[in-house]
């Protein structure tokens, strides 16, 4: 493989990624690391995020995103066709600023971040955008209102890996944009997994998403249908109520105050920001929409999605877009009887949610990547 200045690539990402121990970036480091194995010149680029609970990452170079900050605020949007031309026009300006320090023939993004700069700094290279979380019909990030390609796609020709088959499908609603244009490159966390059985699973693990970017109105939405879920198992005799654990987003910023919560139920724990969860003691996930429901399927652990009117997303999302394989009529109490009482109920459900999350979460593909990195 060629190690020339053609064959730089610029891994572009905010701040909040930063999410394992190391304070490093989980998403890129496949990417990182087959760039270091085949000796591609490569620069990690990192979004500061001041706002972010999430440390700098020591081994990204800072971005300055001032800068960008700044030109907006001189550069009038009306002498622009619309703001993607303008955040191409200053991508160009800080090229010549930067004496061309961020050139490269291919520029992978999260998040869609800085899409137009990147055209701008970049006219000719390959833009693509990893995928980072789940990716449904109505995604804005890759949608509009019509199920079309959105502007700050199409107008920077931007192109989009994903995790897995099933999710390159969702793209199809686009037939005249997106053919072409979108690459199964895999999970960058997949790994073969020993998957546990029934026995030693005592537990209940509810992955929240209380963060500020879903806004005030849903963190107390779902807040009050938490609240309602917990209060469900105080129907059944203490010594028989599960262990239940509460695992916050890794963006949550203390956007929800949750002390309250073990205070009322004493069997519920908070769960550390920086503790692990032992997957192996879970019998049940819950959440309201979170792609933890596929990495918990990937280790053979069913879902409960919680959901309502004003928080539909479950439904929407999973049960009918996706077709998660299992729909209990139950409650999550219910549920849990049910399984306690009916194993072979619980480890058929596990091999159907197994099956179900490999469409999704495909093994890492360093022969795609490949493709989309080395140029001739």
């Amino acid at each position: 493989m060629s190690t020339s200045e053609k064959n730089q690539v610029i891994f572009y990402y905010p701040q909040h990624f930063n999410r394992d121990v190391a304070n490093e970036n989980l998403l890129f480091k496949p990417f990182v690391d087959f760039c270091d194995k085949n000796n591609i010149r490569y620069k990690l680029v990192e979004e500061p995020d001041k706002n972010s609970l999430k440390p700098s990452n020591p081994k990204a170079e800072k971005f300055n995103l001032f800068f960008v900050f700044v030109l907006r605020k001189l550069v009038p949007l009306l002498l622009f066709k619309n703001f993607e031309t303008r955040e191409q026009f200053i991508g160009k300006f800080y090229r010549f600023f930067t004496s061309n320090r961020y050139k490269a023939n291919v520029v992978f993004t999260l998040s869609n971040s800085l899409g137009g700069f990147w055209r701008g700094y970049n006219p000719k290279s390959r833009i693509i955008d990893y995928q980072h979380g789940i990716i449904n019909k109505e995604q804005t990030g890759f949608f509009n209102n019509n199920g079309e390609a959105p502007i700050h796609i199409v107008q920077n020709d931007k192109e989009v890996a994903v995790w897995g088959s099933a999710f390159k499908d969702v793209f199809r609603q686009d037939l005249e944009y997106y053919p072409n244009k979108i690459h199964v490159l895999g999970y960058f966390l997949k790994k073969k997994l020993t998957t546990k059985g029934f026995e030693g699973r005592d537990k209940i693990v509810f992955m929240l998403q209380f963060m500020p970017d879903v806004g005030k109105q849903m963190n107390l939405e779902m807040f009050a249908k938490l609240k309602q879920t917990l209060e469900e198992f105080t129907k059944i005799p203490r010594d028989r109520r599960p262990k239940i654990i509460l695992k916050q987003h890794p963006r949550h910023n203390n956007a929800v105050d949750l002390k309250s919560i073990s205070q009322d139920f004493d069997y519920v724990d908070v769960l550390a920001d920086n503790a692990v969860l032992n997957t192996e003691e879970v019998l049940i996930n819950v959440t309201f929409f979170s792609t933890a429901a596929f990495e918990m399927a990937e280790e053979g652990i069913p879902t409960y999605f919680l959901f309502n009117e004003k928080i539909p997303q479950g439904n929407h999302i999973f049960l009918e877009e996706y077709k998660y394989p299992i729909q209990k009529n139950k409650s999550l109490l219910d549920l849990w009887i049910y399984y306690n009482s009916h194993v072979g109920s619980w480890e058929n459900d596990s091999k159907l949610v197994i099956g179900w999350s490999n469409k999704f979460f495909e093994p890492f593909d360093n022969k795609e990547l490949s493709k989309l990195i080395v140029t001739n």
